[in-house]
Order: C-alpha cells, then structure tokens, then sequence
C-alpha cells in the first residue's frame, strides 16, 4: 500500500509540474512570437533616392514592423555604389524608434567631390546601396540584432 501512495504522490507532483510547464510556456509564447517577427520579419526597403546637386544625396528607407513591438534603430550603414563604383559608406548613429507598421527614415549625405568627379552624367546611373540596419529590441540590455539590405535605385 506504501508503494502505490508513493507512486501516486508522484505522478500527481509530475502531473503539477507538466501543467506548471505548460502554463508558463502558453503565457510566454505570444512575446517570443513577437521578438521572431521582429527580427525576422522586420524589412527595410529605399523608397527614394534625390541627388539634390553636388555632392549631397538624400535617401529615404521605410522600415517596416511587423510585430507589436517598439523596436529601436540603433544606428544604419551601407556603402553607395554608383554604375558598381564605389561612391563611399556612410551612417546614420542617430536612435530612432520604430513603431509596429512602417516608418520612414531619412538622411542626408555627402560624397567625396573625387568620386563625383569621376561619375560620367551623360548616361543613366545605377545606385546600389548595401548594409544593414542594427536594431534593439526591448527584451533586455543590449539585444541587437543586425537586418542586412541591398538595394537599388535607377536614375
């Protein structure tokens, strides 16, 4: 009789912690499937690309949250190539939080006067920039998380 009150202690105490396990894992699941999208699901695409004269480019990237969360951009850096001629990289430090849904960010830019100088304007130009925006994601100190990009603009 000792030994089926044991057993039965202990399945009732396995049981509890099953049930224990589960409930916490049911109560955690919707903020972890919110982290993923944030992280994986986050997009950043170039709307638009101005050469406002000289050697000063404005760019505008729109981020786009899919997760309920606030993420923030912790800073954004790419390389401009124009016709596959390297034109410079370039940063944006500045922190900027980024609401769910979509998000515009601009910057303004100056190339070196050398690369421009050697850019020939009586043909189209291809930009391509490529880098990688780093976000923070509000479940701890320091949880960043790096979204590379590649895109391109045609003038």
């Amino acid at each position: 009789m000792k030994s089926q009150n044991r057993k039965f202690m202990m399945t009732a105490i396995a049981g509890l912690l099953a049930v224990w396990s589960i409930f916490i894992m049911y109560s955690n699941a919707p903020f972890y499937i919110d982290v993923s999208r944030a992280t994986q699901g986050m997009e950043v695409t170039l709307v638009d690309f101005q050469w406002e004269g000289g050697t000063t480019i404005l760019v505008i990237f729109e981020f786009d949250n899919i997760s309920s969360l606030d993420i923030t951009l912790n800073s954004l850096i790419f390389n401009i190539y124009a016709n596959a001629d390297f034109m410079g990289n370039f940063d944006m430090r500045e922190r900027k939080v980024l609401p769910p849904g979509k998000t515009r960010v601009s910057m303004k830019i100056d190339i070196q006067e050398r690369y421009i100088d050697e850019l020939s304007t009586d043909q189209s130009i291809t930009w391509a920039l490529r880098g990688g925006a780093i976000i923070e994601l509000p479940v701890g100190e320091d949880t960043t998380y790096n979204i590379p990009f590649m895109e391109w603009w045609e003038m």
